[in-house]
């Protein structure tokens, strides 16, 4: 009787120990969910990250980086991406692997070229990829559903496809010094728009009558020399800002 009060106190003892394992390896410290490899030098990502499945924000700021490798889409759980100050020439198909990615930032790159394939990575909200050398914004970025801001300031952008606009929660454009000459008609779909900003933005000389409907827009930021629409000016519904430089 004695002996079989006892293993059963011992049962439960390892029960209680396994659940108390359990609850530890689903509560992961911060340092395994986020990960700061910031100005390391570093020429390629170390291998130990790919094996921290459980990661949702990797720094990789001004480091060395001229390719991002397969194993990176491993990391199905990564919500933010930072690759600032890097030298990327290319944002590869892996990116696409990426399914819980919000925040995508390549800033002072040399991008020339984005896969379209990145669009696997539908829970996209930001695209952030200023200073680099894009010289169209490609149709696909039309694709990305919850894409909220779209920044492309400092590169050579000379042409946007009409379909880009299709990205209907797009709510912040910056198209800061580029080339361009005109802006697609079919801006007038991205319906959640509220801020455009377009200074220096290259001989562009007249926006689309289109902008018109865009009635949550209440920031427009544009050379002194472009032509606005009248009806923008003159709009009486939700008050909008119009800076000129």
């Amino acid at each position: 009787m004695y002996f079989n009060q006892r293993y059963k106190y011992v049962l439960l003892f390892l029960l209680l120990c396994a659940c108390a394992a359990f609850e530890v390896k689903e509560k992961l410290p911060p340092a395994e969910r986020k990960l700061n490899l910031s100005r390391q030098g570093l020429k390629e990502i170390p291998d130990y990250v790919f094996k921290m499945k459980n990661l949702e924000v990797l720094r990789l700021y001004e480091n060395e980086l001229t390719r991002l490798p397969e194993e990176l889409g491993q990391l199905k759980k990564l919500k933010k991406l930072y690759l600032g100050k890097n030298k990327l020439t290319t944002l590869p198909a892996v990116l696409g692997e990426l399914p819980a990615l919000e925040i995508l930032s390549v800033q002072y790159n040399a991008i020339d070229s984005i896969s379209p394939k990145l669009v696997g990575a539908q829970e996209l909200k930001q695209l952030i990829l200023n200073n680099n050398r894009l010289k169209e914004v490609p149709a696909f970025i039309g694709d990305f559903p919850q894409l909220q801001n779209l920044m492309l300031n400092f590169n050579e952008i000379e042409s946007i496809h009409d379909s880009v606009f299709n990205a209907g929660s797009l709510e912040f454009i910056s198209l800061n010094r580029n080339f361009l000459d005109t802006i697609p008609t079919t801006i007038s779909r991205a319906k959640k728009l509220r801020e455009l900003h377009m200074i220096n933005a290259g001989a562009l000389v007249q926006l689309p009558e289109s902008l018109c409907e865009l009635r949550r827009m209440d920031l427009l930021e544009i050379d002194k020399h472009v032509v606005v629409p009248q009806c923008l000016l003159v709009r009486q519904t939700t008050p909008l800002r119009i800076v000129v430089k």
